[in-house]
């Protein structure tokens, strides 16, 4: 792939360093990558600095030296609960402030889908299989589940009464709960059945809710 086809390449803390990241700016690929809260921004450890992803109307982004490299640092305080860390830190080549924080964002969705593949879901790390061929089917079939759950989810959260129970569920769990009922019992109501059959015929799942 041609480093203009990558618009920015978004990274967790472990895949951070400066021999990596120096290769990925010669070669002209945009990173936006999560650093730890000890690691020293401009002599300061980035836990210490104030939350800067907010920048002047104007006023031109600040490169910061990191790891003996010239980016951009910005950060933003985390409120959801059970959270390890209370904010959150990132450096880039080529974006700063908001909009590196708005981009890096969007790796949560692909955080989601690994952990409901794994033990929260399908539990796909307990396969044995060693053959290519028959991984890459594997994954293509975990990979359609997927998408049929999270998209049933998103219907049932949408057209359905939740209460308490349903509405703590997340997306993917009600719709994986839903088809297991769908499929595991014969005697549902068939207005159910149709409604789901109904669904499956339409030529894109309008109702999908975007992470």
């Amino acid at each position: 792939m041609d480093a203009q086809e990558i618009r920015v390449l978004t990274m967790d803390r472990e895949f951070g360093g400066r021999r990596w990241l120096r290769w990925l700016d010669n070669k002209e690929v945009a990173y936006i990558v999560r650093i730890k809260g000890n690691t020293q921004i401009g002599g300061r450890a980035a836990r210490l600095h104030r939350t800067t992803g907010k920048t002047r109307k104007g006023a031109a982004a600040k490169r910061v030296t990191v790891w003996g490299m010239d980016v951009f640092f910005a950060n933003k305080k985390i409120t959801a609960k059970g959270r390890r860390d209370d904010h959150l830190h990132v450096i880039s080549n080529r974006f700063s402030g908001r909009e590196a924080l708005a981009i890096y964002r969007l790796r949560w969705g692909i955080e989601q889908l690994f952990s409901h593949l794994k033990k929260r879901g399908f539990d796909l790390e307990a396969t044995h299989m060693t053959d290519a061929t028959k991984l890459e089917k594997l994954f293509a079939i975990v990979s359609l589940a997927f998408l049929y759950s999270y998209a049933w989810g998103c219907h049932l959260r949408a057209n359905r009464k939740q209460n308490k129970a349903t509405r703590r569920k997340s997306l993917f769990r009600l719709g994986l709960e839903g088809l297991l009922r769908l499929f595991g019992n014969p005697h549902l109501n068939s207005s159910e059945k149709s409604e789901f059959i109904q669904w499956l015929k339409v030529p894109t799942f309008t109702s999908i809710f975007v992470v």
